[in-house]
């Protein structure tokens, strides 16, 4: 006899209802242990990143920029560990060692970013990604990678978490793992960099055929702070020839004589962008001319604004005219300038001064701690004569122009305490406040603004920007390699370095050919120049 339908049926209820737990714990476990995972990896991904980052700020091509890195990320991660609302991944990093090997960091000079050359460097030695380039020492590591997982630390169990649900399915014979491991990585660099308040002028690198940089040229002694170097331009892109960018206004590049003589006058109206620029081509007026003589109080156009009385030429060096003394580049000088000669002239008080003695040896303390040599390596530039005239208030005075110099013509016209602190004779030409009030009003206590001090020899008083101070001299111009980046007409290329330069003379006015006789100040950085570079630290990856 067959039995009932219903009765067949009962014995299947059992095994469906065991698949069926298994099913749901299956979930269950999937939902709480990977959902709870998923968290642990995010915070320890956050971790990955926050040290890549730390790490980054610390890679200025300096010497020990790389142990520095390292041990700021590491830093960071045991910060994040202590701070850390679950522990379960990092918790092993909060003793003195941090547990994170070295191998746990990886640097690299090229990662294929906007801000690194289209090709590889040179030698580039292949990392784990085929894109990437190992850096070969502190000098080229532009960017790191912090790699988080149980490989690159020194504790075992590290980066582990245990499993609460997934064990459980054992019971019902499933072979499920008692904990996960977890990894994350992040790649940060300092390469980025932004440039502010710049005149949009260029110089393709004279090193560039050497497969140098003009920095990398100066630490090697290809060039030296102090040399001449002749700024000029004849409309080619070779390298060592000099050149004009376009200015950045409303987040656009402006093209044209006028917007790049507004540019070179006003250069803290330019607005700061990449180091990406774009060139400026062709046959150029007069405006960049009369642009860059702002910077010595003449302006291009008016009866009503006359220059100073005379523009202080500081002279160039005895081994120029450009081709003359050799080198690396014709245009380019060896730094020695007859420095007595021009003392002799302008400063006659100092010559054979008791404590002075300007014409025959370095220049000491001269007045309330000036020095001539500011920074101390026993050579005198132009620029650091500039900077005490101005700072001191001994102004370059002729007897031959000055009037008020006539008398100024003897060893010691002027008193000296042993300390070397100096009072100059009442007959000095010096700057001094006019009697005569401005239009202006000064909001902090209601009263006319006083007329700034007339000019005297190249002081640099005047500016439409209302820049009075002494640093209207100081060029700073974008280094470019043209030849690489195939730099012609309008293109937007790649800057690599500011220099700065120091001008020796004005422009001639209304001359269409570009030839500025400057004095090379070294290399702009981050450091010592922060209004003009900026470095911005970002995640890569």
């Amino acid at each position: 006899m067959i039995p009932p339908i219903k009765q067949r049926d009962r014995g299947a209820i059992l095994p469906m209802m065991a698949v069926g737990i298994v099913t749901l714990v299956g979930i269950a476990a999937l939902v709480l242990d990977l959902g709870r995972l998923f968290v642990l990896k995010t915070e320890m991904q956050n971790a990955a990143d926050a040290a890549a980052l730390a790490a980054a700020v610390e890679l200025d091509g300096k010497a020990g920029a790389q142990t520095r890195a390292m041990a700021a990320a590491k830093g960071r991660l045991q910060h994040l560990t202590n701070q850390s609302q679950v522990h379960e991944l990092l918790a092993n990093l909060d003793d003195s060692s941090m547990n994170t090997a070295d191998s746990a960091f990886v640097f690299y000079n090229h990662i294929g970013s906007e801000f690194d050359e289209p090709s590889k460097p040179a030698g580039c030695i292949a990392a784990d990604d085929a894109n990437k380039c190992l850096a070969t020492g502190d000098a080229d590591s532009f960017y790191i990678k912090v790699r988080l997982n149980p490989e690159t630390s020194t504790s075992s169990g590290s980066y582990v978490v245990d499993l609460f649900f997934l064990p459980v399915l054992r019971v019902f014979g499933v072979n499920a793992a008692d904990d996960a491991s977890t990894a994350a990585s992040a790649v940060a660099g300092a390469k980025a960099q932004y440039i502010c308040e710049y005149p949009p002028m260029m110089l393709c690198n004279p090193f560039e055929a050497a497969g140098k940089t003009l920095a990398q040229a100066l630490l090697e002694g290809g060039i030296k702070i102090g040399d001449e170097v002749r700024l000029q331009g004849d409309g080619s892109w070779a390298p060592g020839n000099f050149g004009f960018l376009q200015p950045m206004e409303d987040g656009e590049f402006q093209g044209g004589a006028k917007n790049l003589g507004e540019g070179i006058e006003t250069p803290e109206d330019q607005e700061c962008t990449t180091m990406l620029v774009k060139t400026q081509p062709g046959e150029i007026e007069g405006h960049p001319n009369w642009a860059m003589n702002t910077r010595f109080d003449i302006t291009g156009h008016g009866y009503n604004a006359p220059p100073a009385p005379n523009i202080m030429v500081y002279p160039e060096d005895t081994c120029m005219p450009p081709g003359a003394c050799g080198g690396v580049d014709p245009r380019f000088g060896d730094g020695v300038w007859d420095m007595s000669t021009y003392w002799t002239a302008y400063h006659q008080w100092g010559v054979n001064h008791p404590q002075l003695n300007l014409a025959t040896s370095a220049p000491g303390d001269l007045t309330n701690g000036g020095n001539l040599d500011a920074d101390g390596d026993g050579v005198v530039m132009r620029a650091e004569v500039y900077d005490w005239e101005m700072t001191a208030g001994w102004m370059p005075c002729s007897t031959s122009i000055e009037p008020g110099c006539a008398s100024l013509t003897g060893p010691t016209p002027m008193t000296c305490s042993d300390t070397g602190a100096c009072v100059r004779p009442n007959n000095y030409p010096v700057p001094a406040p006019l009697t005569d009030q401005g239009n202006d009003i000064d909001p902090d206590n209601n009263s006319p603004i006083p007329l700034q001090p007339p000019v005297k020899h190249g002081y640099p008083g005047w500016s439409s920007g209302d820049e009075l101070n002494s640093k209207r001299r100081i060029l700073y111009v974008a280094v470019l390699n043209c030849t690489a980046q195939g730099v012609k007409g309008n293109k937007e290329v790649d800057a690599k370095e500011v220099a700065k330069f120091f001008l020796l003379e004005r422009a001639l006015q209304g001359n269409s050919a570009f030839d500025y006789a400057a004095e090379f100040l070294g290399m702009a950085t981050v450091e010592t120049d922060p209004d003009i570079l900026h470095k911005v630290i970002q995640l890569y990856e």
